[in-house]
C-alpha cells in the first residue's frame, strides 16, 4: 500500500486494485479510554459504516439492537448496532456503526457526515475547506467589460 497525504489533514491509501483506504479510531462510547487503531476500506456502496466483530469485543462495546444486512454480494447477514466515537479525518463524532464482517468499511453515512469526498482518480480522500480568507476583493459592474483603473474608480464611487 502506497501512503498519500491529502492536504495535510489525513493520510489515505490505494491498494494495487485502486481501493482506498484509511486510518481511523473508534473508541467506546461509554469509555473513551478503551479504543482501537482501524484501517477501514471506504465504501461508496455502503449506507452505513461497519466495524469488524474482532474490535467490538476489544472495545466491550454494547449491543443496542440487531439489523439483517445485505452485502455487496445479495448475501443477508445478522449484525449488530453500537454507538462509537468515531475519529477520521481529524474529526471526531459519536455515530451509529455497524457490526459485522471482518473488515472495516467507511460508509456514505460518515463520509456525508463529515463532508470527506472521495478522488477516485488519485486514490484518496478529500476534505474540503472550511474556511476562505478573502484578502482584497474587487467589484465592477459589466462582466464583458475588463476591469481597469477607471472602471473600478467609477463603480467604487457608485456604491
Amino acid at each position: 500500500m502506497k501512503n498519500v497525504k491529502s492536504d495535510g489533514l489525513q493520510k489515505s491509501a490505494a491498494d494495487k486494485r485502486g481501493y482506498v483506504w484509511i486510518q481511523g479510531v473508534v473508541a467506546n462510547a461509554s469509555n473513551s479510554e478503551l479504543r482501537e487503531n482501524v484501517s477501514f476500506l471506504v465504501d461508496t456502496g455502503a449506507g452505513i459504516t461497519v466495524i469488524p466483530e474482532e474490535v467490538a469485543k476489544k472495545l466491550k462495546l454494547r449491543r443496542m439492537g440487531e439489523v439483517n444486512m445485505v452485502l455487496a454480494d445479495g448475501s443477508i447477514v445478522k449484525a449488530w448496532l453500537s454507538y462509537v466515537y468515531l475519529y477520521i479525518a481529524e474529526e471526531g463524532i459519536l455515530t451509529l456503526v455497524t457490526v459485522c464482517t471482518d473488515e472495516a468499511l467507511l460508509g456514505v453515512d460518515i463520509l456525508g457526515l463529515l463532508n470527506l469526498q472521495v478522488d477516485l482518480a488519485r486514490k484518496k480522500l478529500l476534505k474540503p475547506v472550511k474556511t476562505l480568507k478573502i484578502k482584497k476583493m474587487v467589484l465592477w459592474r459589466n462582466p464583458v467589460e475588463q476591469p481597469s483603473k477607471e472602471n473600478l474608480d467609477k463603480n467604487r464611487e457608485s456604491l
